[in-house]
């Protein structure tokens, strides 16, 4: 039994709340069949840190998991991180306390303020001392961010080997881990590009002290460069330092399922050709003087604010077609005609958005999926939220399912809706009135909890069919597997309603 599960080693992936509920279910299972005391390492990314900070925090605050989870479901369920951040903004008294000083106020930060309150204000320090004694069954714990100075990955991780940077190779900052609050580094491993600006390092995360020169350098989203933590875990080829079971929780789907589509000609594009005409212009300034000329004052206001926005369009565009002779060296001027203006712009962010988000994102997920079954497949489960909303009758991976079936059976249409929709769930850091109404937050934990239940009985069959009816202690586990497995198909919110009632 120890030979299987005696170490384990967590990642859950970035999603926002999508990532935090089904992670949290995913703790939530491993508690109850007894092996979460065999964790030993969490890394995590974006929305998964959320679970992961929280989850820290409460080994730090010795928290038993029934008030972990409590604590942290009524958090969600409150569901009022948004909101307060938002508010922040434009709250001077926020901005002035001592321990918020050193930050910029904008938006990243005013998550981080809300972050740090509800981990306590700890810092990695806290939890390194913490494994250092021994006090907790983790002995590390990696948030991923990405370093935008150098193209790097950025872990804030205790530091359990000397190998093993706080920071990265660019980056060495392991005397700095006591002020590293644990809020800080979930906003940076969270802060998405689009939706926040780059969170800066040191200057956001504690005041500066005389003496050091730290070069400042902007952290963002670890999902960047991967989205599953994987990486995080595998930094040496030497076999003494693997666990016994890797358990990858993922809540991103690998499939590209849209097309690019290119922009078609609407209201934008229409709008955009006409306020980038030059003749339209001209029309315009005509028309602004007859109607000065008539004393037509609301006309004339509106006319000339509308020559003004033309304007500016002009000389954006001047000033991006020299920019793009500069960079190019090129000496012909770039001319885009007013007509295909709108096409220009759509087709650019719609192709960005898609790299970021299908291309570039999935295509490193089966990098790292890839390279990681092939040389750990007998170590390696990964357990996806979208997996048990079933394709052709059977769970998406599909790998050995008729094995897997005699000791299962058909996965029930109860589980196959809550995967569907917690698989549709959005990637947001909120719940709004129709996912309040939906029970969205329970899906998503029910979801982790009965899909890591299926995925570890299938890593038995699939890797450990003949220990299975050998081993006297693994034959006792695999039933009370097969047992919990029986109880979630009758009734898949079995584990999180029992947790919920004890509060």
């Amino acid at each position: 039994m120890n030979e299987i599960f005696g170490s384990i080693a967590l990642t859950f992936s970035g999603g926002g709340y999508r990532a935090a509920g089904f992670s949290l279910g995913a703790l939530s299972f491993l508690e109850r069949i007894g092996l979460l005391q065999n964790v030993k390492v969490i890394s995590s990314v974006s929305g998964g840190t959320i679970t992961a900070v929280k989850y820290t925090e409460s080994q730090i605050s010795k928290k038993s998991f029934d008030e972990f989870f409590s604590e942290y479901y009524s958090w969600l369920k409150d569901d009022k991180l948004a909101y307060r951040a938002i508010s922040h903004l434009n709250s001077f008294g926020v901005w002035n306390k001592k321990i918020n000083k050193h930050k910029k106020d904008n938006p990243i930060n005013a998550f981080a303020i809300e972050y740090n309150d509800f981990t306590n204000h700890f810092t990695i320090g806290d939890i390194d001392k913490l494994i250092k004694a021994k006090g907790t069954h983790l002995e590390r714990v990696i948030f991923n961010a990405v370093d935008f100075t150098h193209g790097l990955e950025f872990r804030f991780q205790n530091i359990d080997k000397p190998q093993r940077r706080f920071g990265n190779g660019k980056v060495n900052l392991n005397e700095y881990i006591d002020k590293v609050k644990l809020g800080d580094a979930l906003a940076a491993s969270s802060a998405f590009p689009g939706g926040f600006e780059p969170i800066s390092f040191p200057n956001d995360f504690f005041p500066k002290v005389q003496g050091d020169n730290l070069e400042e350098i902007g952290l963002m989203d670890g999902g960047i460069i991967d989205n599953q933590g994987i990486s995080s875990l595998f930094t040496s080829d030497n076999p003494d330092s693997l666990y016994n079971f890797y358990l990858f929780n993922d809540v991103a789907s690998p499939d590209i399922t849209s097309p690019f589509k290119f922009a078609q000609k609407n209201f934008f594009i229409k709008v955009l050709t006409f306020l980038s005409s030059i003749p339209a212009l001209l029309l315009l300034v005509s028309l602004t003087i007859f109607f000065l000329w008539n004393n037509w004052l609301l006309p004339y206001s509106i006319s000339l604010v509308i020559t003004f926005l033309m304007l500016g369009i002009q000389v954006l565009l001047y000033i991006a077609a020299k920019k793009a002779s500069d960079a190019t060296n090129i000496l012909r001027k770039l001319v885009i005609p007013p007509r295909k203006l709108g096409f220009f712009i759509l087709d650019r962010i719609n192709s960005l958005i898609k790299m970021a988000n299908d291309v570039f994102l999935k295509s490193a997920r089966r990098r790292n999926y890839n390279a990681t079954y092939e040389k750990y497949r007998k170590f390696v489960s990964t357990n996806s939220i979208y997996e048990l909303r079933c394709k052709d009758g059977k769970p998406e991976n599909g790998i050995k399912w008729e094995e897997i079936r005699k000791h299962t059976g058909d996965i029930p249409e109860n589980m196959k809706s809550i995967s569907k929709d917690s698989a549709k769930f959005g990637t947001t850091l909120w719940f709004n009135n129709q996912d309040e109404k939906d029970k969205t937050m329970k899906k998503l934990i029910a979801c982790g909890e009965y899909t890591a239940c299926y995925n570890l009985i299938a890593f038995l069959v699939v890797n450990h069919s003949k220990k299975i009816s050998s081993d006297e202690l693994l034959s006792s586990f695999f039933g009370q597997l097969i047992a919990q497995w029986e109880e979630l198909k009758k009734e898949p919110y079995s584990i999180v309603n029992s947790r919920i009632q004890i509060k």
